[in-house]
């Protein structure tokens, strides 16, 4: 079973490693944080994927806005498309995650598409399809996926952080 470790254990843990040097109390809040941080952006470990809010897709669109609850978003790790209007639910993908996609106005569809990436687009950051998306009469579809959040900002050292015991060390 996963134990919740405050930054206070890590704090006592440290002083037994280092020898009971005394740190104030904001500068251990720092370092806590500071490590907390590394490791959390190191990589896309299981306890920092987050699922994304779905986004439904409109016709004649290829651009979509990241939803508004999912505001800790640092980069998307899986995409897919579901259709919603069939039952059971159809899934296409998993689309590749690329850095960068032309507009592209010829070519429409939903099923079809291979590309998704997370781009700047008249100056606001985007999902962009690799195509427009092209819908028929009562289908609906959604983009989903799981993305990697940004790691929680420990601002005291009665903050927690989670994540699997075996890491615990490595803090």
């Amino acid at each position: 079973m996963a134990t919740t470790y405050t930054g206070q254990n890590a704090y006592d843990d440290a002083l037994t490693y280092s020898r009971n040097i005394t740190i104030p109390s904001a500068t251990q809040i720092r370092l806590v944080d500071s490590v907390n941080s590394e490791i959390w952006t190191y990589f896309p470990w299981p306890w920092t994927l987050q699922t994304l809010t779905a986004i439904s897709l409109a016709a004649n669109t290829q651009d979509y806005a990241l939803s508004g609850s999912d505001t800790n978003f640092r980069s998307l790790t899986k995409a897919w498309i579901t259709r919603t209007d069939t039952a059971p639910d159809k899934y296409y993908g998993p689309l590749s995650i690329v850095d960068y996609l032309l507009p592209e106005l010829d070519v429409k569809g939903v099923v079809n598409q291979r590309q998704i990436a997370y781009q700047r687009v008249a100056g606001n950051l985007r999902f962009r399809l690799e195509y427009s998306v092209v819908l028929g009469s009562g289908v609906a579809a959604q983009i989903d996926g799981e993305y990697w959040g940004n790691p929680t900002k420990i601002t005291s050292l009665s903050s927690t952080f989670n994540f699997p015991d075996e890491f615990f060390t490595v803090l």
